[in-house]
């Protein structure tokens, strides 16, 4: 027997035995389909699909795709009735990408747009090309066939404007009709495209090409639904029509003012640069997908291409990008075809030239970590499944990791449990948040005995837990039941080994999962894993209602030093998570403290909802005006030092389930420095790590710095930030993964790898560093090389906030002042006192304690003229930025003059 005739069989076979169940979910599944005929999933689905192709099968779309043979659609499902109690009705715009994000605004304006009596309000869409304006305003036909606005037999009616732009005549006459004889060559009369339109929408793209004659007759019609065709000179034609127009240029430029007041609503279609980066992300995913149908095979796709694509600067916006991934995929079809592949990989190396250049941006290397986030690991698409976040399986992939390190065992319970939330608060709140305008049938998704199960596993939370539980409880345990069939018959197991936890943070939603375990092992008739309850405890928890955490939300306030620190991360996260619900306070370095404090104590007010406020600085003296700030106003006020960009972002994703201490705790956790900074301390290495606060051109400047020191090519230079981050490519550093313990780190961030020493820049070039290095290296000797005239450059290797060349200028007139007052500098002194002082003013600034040293008076007594020289000088400093240097730096700096 062929294969094909084997898979047909099998089909007929289930839907033999499973007349009932067939009634409540349309057809099978590949995989069930493979089962029943003996061959592997891949091969079913092939084969299902030339079925399709043949006429024989009948193939739906969705999660999962599912296939039935048509003599038995037809015998089940012949009748009208039938059918429409299986039918589902989707709110159209919930197809769109950023319904609820982005373009919820723009939607919501839509829809009463079309709502309005009699016929709706003729409306105009504006955007740049590629950003989708055609597919929105496609989606708000379907919306007005949906809500009965205009019949179901209805056209959607489009025309280009531009097609016709450079002759008027033709223009009008495609729109609106000619008579016999309206101008040469009319040797017929004619409708136009009103005349399609009549009792539905009429929808104009690039309206601004219409002439003005054109304009005007269209506004007539608007006005008064009167028209007439080229040529008419008597009587008028009526047409009822809602009329949607596009346009990529400023209306009012290029339109008639009479013409624009006729649309009174005007949507603005984002571009694609001013969309979210997880609408973007989702965007990504789904181009790829339907690639993959398209291609018919599956596709593997590389973490780097994924976040190219995302990152890029896509300038045609979402019709480039799709053309861009079509490309992408054709090269990467060739590359497997050429090497007898049927799987297709795809790598930076199918990149089109201006999507791959986003990998070597100065800039990328922080916008990477903030994409590192969201995106861990490859995709993988196979050809028939359709599109959707796998949360669950990467649920169950991170909890079935066994690990020995304490550290990474919390990170992974923290990021399973922060999975598992965002699903079910997000992706089943999507499917029930517009009930009145969603129908959805849940027996056609799961089947009628998985909704049964989950009916009765609502009933036993209810009875046992004395919680109120969110009411979308319901379609989220049915799924993972559904999730969790599939998986053990597919032959996966899961083990958890966070099961203590569990037992200690849930007790009670943990005995409640096990009654639940029970009942599906009764019900499914499967061997269901003991730990299967552990993750039924937490979605049971996630479901718990916790109201005044989502009414009133954590505040959550960032402080830092510079012009635009604090703006820059809570404008990147907000942007990403789609909120508003981080401030930002920029304290300038030069600013009056007083005022600034009053300015951020009251922006701490403004963000306060009740439940607290979580504070994260950059330095410790914000730490002080953070405890200040609470004792005035008695706002509860937690604060977290050394903030970054992926703190902002996880603090401003939690802030609105969480209460003020769990949500210290998260983020204090996720500071913590990643796992991947472990060695084996049996594997030395011959590597400096050189760590930079600033961009790519900073780190090769220091690592050319760091290499004329040592003058040894043997010696492996790597240059990181505080992420792990490599500066250079932009990438996460694979040094990591050999696990080798490095020589030293040298720069101006500590990652603190156990062990390992750190020599900071101030050391390097003002202490004793060389003589370290050259130590830890087994070198002879190593001499720093550098002028004065380039330590304005070097500055900028090692300062967190303070401006290099303010700083240098200001040094700079403390030297020569020392010089004008009798000092003899030599060119080392002038170099090492600037690097000096300019470590010492961000010290200062960040409120360190220097405490008292034990020379201090020694130096005052033995040299007084030079310690009021010195002091005399140093208030040049003191007044510019509003600090107090301390005596003991003051002694420190007179014993170098004088002694160095």
């Amino acid at each position: 027997m062929e294969r094909k005739q084997k898979v047909l069989l099998a089909l007929n076979k289930l839907s033999e035995k499973n007349k009932e169940l067939i009634k409540f979910e349309i057809g099978f599944t590949a995989e069930e389909v493979a089962r029943e005929a003996g061959i592997s999933r891949c091969n079913a689905s092939s084969d299902l699909n030339s079925l399709v192709k043949a006429g024989i099968v009948i193939k739906f779309n969705g999660r999962p795709v599912r296939f039935i043979s048509k003599k038995y659609y037809e015998q089940y499902y012949k009748s009208n009735d039938s059918l429409n109690t299986l039918k589902i009705e989707v709110d159209p715009f919930s197809s769109i990408i950023g319904w609820n994000m982005s373009l919820r605004d723009a939607i919501d304006e839509a829809r009463a747009a079309i709502n309005y009596p009699p016929f709706g309000l003729h409306t105009l869409l504006i955007g740049p090309t590629g950003s989708g304006k055609t597919y929105f305003a496609k989606k708000m036909f379907e919306y007005a066939k949906n809500i009965g606005r205009i019949s179901d037999k209805s056209d959607f009616v489009a025309f280009n404007c531009a097609d016709y732009a450079h002759n008027p005549q033709l223009l009008m006459s495609h729109l609106f009709g000619h008579i016999k004889g309206a101008f040469t060559g009319a040797n017929n009369e004619k409708s136009g495209l009103v005349d399609s339109a009549n009792n539905s929408i009429l929808f104009l793209d690039e309206i601004h090409r219409l002439p003005p004659e054109g304009q005007e007759m269209l506004f007539y019609l608007m006005d008064t639904g009167q028209y007439r065709r080229l040529g008419e000179t008597n009587g008028f034609r009526t047409c009822q029509t809602m009329i949607i127009g596009a346009t990529t240029a400023d209306p009012h430029s290029s339109l008639l003012n009479t013409f624009y007041r006729r649309f009174p609503v005007v949507i603005r279609i984002p571009s694609l640069s001013e969309r979210p980066i997880a609408e973007k992300k989702l965007m990504v995913k789904q181009f790829f997908t339907q690639e993959a149908h398209k291609i018919g095979r599956p596709l593997k796709i590389a973490t780097d291409v994924i976040k190219s694509f995302i990152m890029y600067d896509c300038i045609g916006n979402i019709g480039q990008l799709i053309n861009d991934i079509k490309v992408t995929c054709a090269k990467a079809l060739l590359n497997a075809i050429k090497n007898g592949m049927y799987e297709i990989k795809i790598t930076r190396e199918d990149l089109p030239p201006h999507v791959k250049k986003v990998l070597l941006n100065d800039n990328s290397c922080d916008d990477f970590l903030l994409i590192n986030i969201m995106l861990d690991e490859e995709w993988n698409f196979d050809k028939e499944d359709a599109y959707d976040d796998d949360v669950i399986g990467e649920i169950y992939s991170l909890l079935n990791e066994k690990e020995k390190n304490k550290n990474t065992v919390e990170k992974k319970w923290s990021k399973a449990k922060s999975l598992l939330e965002n699903y079910y608060k997000n992706h089943i709140n999507k499917i029930y948040q517009n009930k009145d305008r969603v129908i959805l049938n849940l027996t056609n998704i799961i089947g009628q005995d998985v909704l049964s199960i989950a009916n009765e596993c609502v009933k036993i939370i209810k009875q046992n837990l004395k919680v109120e539980i969110d009411k979308n409880i319901l379609p989220a345990l049915a799924l993972h039941i559904y999730a969790c069939r599939e998986r053990i018959m597919s032959g996966l197991r899961i083990e958890n080994p966070y099961i203590d936890k569990i037992k200690r943070e849930y007790p009670e939603e943990l005995n409640v999962a096990n009654m639940i375990v029970e009942l599906m092992k009764e019900r499914l008739k499967l061997d269901i894993p003991a730990d299967e309850a552990s993750f039924l405890a937490m979605l049971i928890r996630s479901n718990e209602k916790n109201e005044d955490a989502i009414e009133k939300p954590v505040g959550v306030v960032v402080m830092c030093y510079g012009d635009s620190t604090a703006s820059s991360m809570v404008a990147t996260a907000n942007k990403i998570i789609g909120s508003d619900i981080a401030i930002p306070i920029d304290i300038p370095v030069d600013s009056d403290p007083k005022q600034y404090l009053e300015y951020a104590m009251n922006e701490v007010i403004r963000a306060d909802k009740g439940n607290g406020v979580l504070l994260l600085v950059d330095i410790k003296r914000f730490v002080s005006w953070g405890e200040i700030i609470a004792a005035k106003t008695g706002i509860k006020i937690n604060i977290i030092e050394n903030v970054n960009t992926s703190m902002v972002i996880e603090a401003v994703r939690k802030a609105r389930r969480m209460k003020l201490e769990d949500l210290s705790a998260e983020i204090e956790n996720f500071n913590k420095y990643p796992d991947y900074w472990v060695v084996d301390e049996n594997k030395k290495s011959k590597t400096l790590i050189l760590t930079c606060i600033t961009g790519k051109g900073t780190a090769t400047r220091l690592k050319e710095l760091i290499r004329d020191l040592i003058k040894d090519d043997d010696i492996n230079l790597v240059t990181l930030n505080i992420n792990g981050i490599d500066i250079e490519s932009g990438l996460k550093a694979d040094y990591f993964k050999k696990k080798e313990k490095p020589v030293a780190i040298v720069g101006s961030v500590d990652l603190k790898i156990p062990g390992v020493p750190f020599i900071s820049l101030e050391d390097l070039f003002f202490g004793d560093g060389e003589n370290r290095i050259a130590k830890l290296l087994n070198l002879e000797n190593v001499n720093i090389d550098i002028t004065p005239t380039e330590i304005e450059n070097v500055l900028k290797y090692y300062l967190r906030f303070l401006d290099n060349k303010k700083i240098y200028k200001l040094c700079t007139s403390i030297i020569n002042r020392l010089k004008e007052s009798g000092f003899k500098l030599k060119t080392h002194q002038i170099i090492n006192l600037t690097l000096h002082l300019s470590c010492l003013v961000e010290r200062i600034i960040s409120g360190e304690d220097f405490g008292k040293w034990p020379k201090e008076e020694k130096i005052r007594s033995e040299y007084k003229h030079e310690w009021d020289t010195v002091s005399s000088a140093l208030s040049i400093i003191e007044r510019e930025l509003n600090i107090l240097i301390p005596d003991s730096e003051v002694a420190y700096i007179v014993q170098y003059l004088m002694e160095g």
